[in-house]
């Protein structure tokens, strides 16, 4: 439902985007990533497009075993880390607002993580590892010249958000859209209380009283800003649509660029 939204078909320029995947062990981890783009990654997922825009396929060399599609928009000494809600296509589901922020002069950074999209990860590889978002946030900084990183995450990728920051990716500040109260075995509250980065957490009554309440406690432990959904999960909340950003979804992108008033 809410990643069909992503996958409009345009009458007019149309940009197909896809990806593969992967991230290892801390010490492992490399920031790298193929100059090419992985077999078929341009048929997965279709969002308009202006014309003009700087948009790159490639794949992210996470560890051995792990590689993990990616789609860069844009470019700007802002770059955003873009970490998808829990659906089979992976980063389509952020390509409409990828292409708003590159709109705006900031670069944004997509791709799937461990066990989604087209991503390839070993059996033995944890899929929660924060290894495939510090490679991701190092690519940014190196490659992207990026003097200011954010991580913008929606439903499972909003809990990630909170449990890269709080394992010491290396980000300068977050945002958690809709994410539960816990994901993969962990307390996102609790894994709050260890994030000293600037954060932004937003959270609709809609997904439940107890989760909107957990939420709270989130952003309190973590000292982030709160806002109030307007009504909607994760992607609903910060684009209609065709693609428009709402009024949260300007607000994230100001908070992320660290221009919010």
């Amino acid at each position: 439902m809410r990643m069909a939204r992503a996958l409009v078909a345009a009458t007019a320029s149309v940009l197909a985007l896809a990806s593969c995947s992967g991230a290892g062990d801390r010490e492992e981890a490399t920031a790298t990533a193929s100059a090419g783009s992985a077999p078929g990654t341009l048929d997965r997922c279709v969002t308009p497009a202006p014309a003009g825009l700087e948009v790159t396929e490639r794949v992210l060399d996470v560890a051995e075993g792990v590689e993990l599609p990616a789609v860069a928009f844009g470019s700007g000494d802002v770059a955003l880390v873009l970490l998808h809600q829990t659906n089979g296509d992976g980063l389509c589901g952020w390509a409409p607002f990828a292409v708003r922020a590159a709109e705006r002069g900031l670069s944004a950074l997509a791709f799937d993580m461990c066990g989604y999209g087209d991503s390839i990860c070993p059996p033995d590889w944890s899929e929660r590892s924060p290894d495939q978002v510090r490679v991701a946030v190092d690519i940014a900084r190196r490659e992207f010249g990026a003097q200011r990183v954010a991580l913008v995450g929606a439903s499972l990728g909003g809990a990630r958000s909170v449990y890269s920051m709080a394992a010491d990716v290396s980000a300068d500040a977050w945002v958690n859209v809709s994410g539960p109260p816990a994901y993969d075995g962990l307390v996102v509250a609790d894994e709050a209380g260890q994030v000293t980065a600037p954060g932004l957490v937003v959270y609709d009554p809609s997904d439940g009283e107890a989760e909107f309440a957990a939420a709270r406690v989130t952003a309190r432990r973590a000292g982030a800003e709160f806002v109030r959904g307007t009504g909607g999960h994760g992607y609903d909340i910060l684009f209609d649509p065709d693609g428009t950003l709402t009024r949260i979804g300007r607000r994230v992108l100001a908070f992320a660029a660290g221009t919010a008033s």
